[in-house]
């Protein structure tokens, strides 16, 4: 029973660990030039809602090179989720107009580098509205051809609480079960 127990622990220390993608949510600021472009003379700046822009979703961290670093796709392939609201508008990463691409230089991606936002790029409608970003610099034009400019400022990210596969627990308890039987035999 002792080799059995001695073979268990050994086992558990230096057998292999499979690696699991955590899921990490986040959010992007973005700040609106306060002197937009624009097409309407007439524009006031209310076509668009309050003129906020942000971003938020979520990806698997399986992108990353390293801490902080890397591109992350949002096609369709990718299974990670991305909403742009820019004022009144929202833009999901399905109507990006490469959302079914394989080609990652021209899916709808974000990347990092040391943790800061370093593009976000992204072409796409919400009805007769459209976006695009590219790099960090975003232009929209809404429904009336009113056309505005911002600039993408900060992203925050946070990883998602990753539950730990009941495998584990169940081979603890078995271990602990082989520990007790083990000692009442000693006994």
């Amino acid at each position: 029973m002792k080799t059995l127990l001695k073979l268990a622990l050994a086992g558990l220390f230096f057998g292999g660990s499979v690696a699991n993608a955590a899921l990490v949510n986040f959010t992007i600021d973005g700040t609106v030039n306060t002197d937009p472009l624009v097409s309407d003379p007439s524009f006031n700046g209310t076509a668009l809602g309050d003129l906020t822009l942000s971003a938020s979703g979520q990806f698997d961290d399986s992108a990353f090179t390293g801490p902080g670093e890397g591109t992350i796709l949002f096609n369709n392939l990718s299974g990670n989720s991305l909403t742009i609201l820019f004022g009144g508008l929202s833009f999901l990463n399905s109507a990006d107009v490469n959302y079914t691409s394989t080609d990652p230089s021209l899916a709808p991606r974000l990347s990092l580098s040391g943790g800061a936002l370093t593009e976000l790029n992204y072409g796409g409608n919400a009805g007769s509205s459209s976006l695009t970003s590219v790099l960090l610099n975003v232009d929209a034009i809404d429904d009336s051809f009113n056309f505005v400019n911002a600039t993408w400022t900060g992203i925050t990210l946070t990883p998602t609480a990753v539950p730990v596969p009941a495998a584990v627990w169940l081979f603890g308890s078995g271990l602990l079960g082989l520990v007790g039987v083990a000692r009442r035999k000693a006994a």
